[in-house]
């Protein structure tokens, strides 16, 4: 968008979100999680066993954690998560939702 069409757009009431093609997807997330004011934790931490912090082991999963209304928790990613990752999140009923970028050829 150029000029004023930012401006004309957004005191109709829309928010604009600016993505430019050389962005990570990571930022795009954050910029839309953001846009539309929605909470996340970036790179959550997990206890891997149901035992007091001090004598556990946390498990850092790369990607966006975010929680809606009905308290549901989905991890957004931006790559593969092992299959062991993917069934101790299934297990604390976690879904996830791998995002990627498409690649271009010229």
């Amino acid at each position: 968008l150029y000029g004023d069409a930012i401006l004309s757009i957004e005191k109709t009431g829309f928010k604009i979100i600016q993505i430019n093609e050389k962005d990570s997807v990571p930022t795009m997330i954050v910029r839309l999680l953001e846009a539309v004011d929605i909470s996340y934790t970036h790179n959550p931490t997990f206890l891997a066993a149901k035992r007091p912090k001090t004598f556990n082991t946390e498990v850092i999963i790369p990607g966006f954690l975010v929680e809606n209304k009905k308290k549901s928790k989905i991890l957004l990613v931006t790559g593969p998560l092992h299959d062991r990752i993917v069934q101790f999140l299934g297990e604390q009923r976690i879904k996830i939702i791998r995002i990627g970028s498409v690649k271009r050829y010229p």
